[in-house]
């Protein structure tokens, strides 16, 4: 199969530097080590990060092989939908594939994702993810149960490019500063996109997750202090 269609990675930026550059580089190598199975569902990766601090930004994601664009870091919701019209004008992308600067997605999962994509999904994700805090070296398990409506998961999302043309480059509800993954979904079940989900135990190997440290918006121990289980 001809690589004619872009996977586009997507992330933002904004402060944890030390751990956004260590995912970033991640992502690099993995597209090294992926590149021919990538090839096999028809993709070419590429990857764009969106900074809000000028130089320090910039230099993480172009030091290890990534676009970069400049916008405001609030409100969050118009910084992600800029990497979204961007890598859907400029790129070209066929997919999106949306990640945060502390998410990590194995292997397995990246091909569970292109395979969906490939399949014809237009939102495809996991129901579940791990959060883990390096400083307690504990690890959280986001169940499905926890999604009254089965969402998939924020990070970790891939988006096709007829969803993105249906919802005109605004997949997330303009002008939010927090609660924006639910919005995307309302805003893509309105126009008729359907997810496709699976679980982390379903896939062998498939591993998502989300790195937290005290700079996250929201800490580890606050999801600790749910009950969720370690």
């Amino acid at each position: 199969m001809t690589t004619d269609e872009r996977f586009v990675i997507l992330t933002c930026l904004w402060g944890r530097h030390e751990l956004a550059g260590i995912v970033l580089g991640y992502y690099a190598r993995q597209r090294e080590r992926l590149a021919g199975a990538f090839a096999e569902f028809g993709y070419d990766v590429d990857f764009l990060a969106v900074g809000s601090e000028g130089s320090i930004s910039r230099y993480l994601a172009e030091n290890c092989g990534w676009h970069y664009i400049e916008r405001p870091n609030q409100p969050l919701s118009d910084k992600w939908n800029a990497g979204v019209r961007f890598a859907h004008v400029e790129m070209a992308a066929d997919v999106i594939y949306i990640v945060g600067s502390d998410d990590l997605s194995s292997d397995a999962y990246m091909l569970q994702i292109a395979r969906m994509m490939t399949g014809g999904a237009d939102l495809a994700g996991s129901l579940d993810c791990y959060l883990a805090s390096p400083r307690l070296k504990r690890a959280l398990h986001i169940l499905p149960t926890r999604h009254t409506d089965r969402a998939i998961i924020g990070a970790g999302r891939a988006v096709s490019r007829r969803a993105i043309n249906l919802c005109d480059c605004l997949p997330y509800e303009p002008g939010k500063g927090w609660g924006i993954d639910p919005s995307m979904d309302r805003r893509l079940a309105e126009l008729g996109v359907k997810q496709s989900e699976f679980t982390l135990e379903n896939v062998t190997g498939a591993m998502l997750l989300d790195v937290k440290t005290s700079e996250n918006i929201w800490p580890y121990l606050f999801f600790r202090d749910m009950g969720l289980p370690e």
